[in-house]
């Protein structure tokens, strides 16, 4: 929408380089707003807090890992097909 807006501004300079400018500039906007305030570095957390910031989502909510949902739908088409 931005690059949409700007074009009247866009001289006979380099398109690509226009637009790419356009994206970086958008992207630390959105960075700046929507950043958190308090940065944590893990290596300050112990072992615990770790592995429930890893495994746990908003809530205490348990949060899956890759390779356990790719399990689950592995195991799921098994018993659909056993089932047929």
């Amino acid at each position: 929408m931005r690059a949409f807006r700007g074009i009247k501004s866009f001289g006979a300079g380099n398109a690509r380089a226009w637009s790419l400018t356009i994206v970086r500039n958008t992207a630390n906007s959105w960075l700046m707003k929507n950043r958190p305030k308090a940065v944590v570095y893990t290596d300050d957390l112990s072992v615990t807090e770790q592995q429930e910031l890893e495994h746990e989502g908003p809530q205490g909510t348990r949060v899956e890992t890759p390779s356990e949902i790719a399990l689950f739908k592995a195991n799921a088409e098994e018993v659909q097909h056993a089932m047929a």
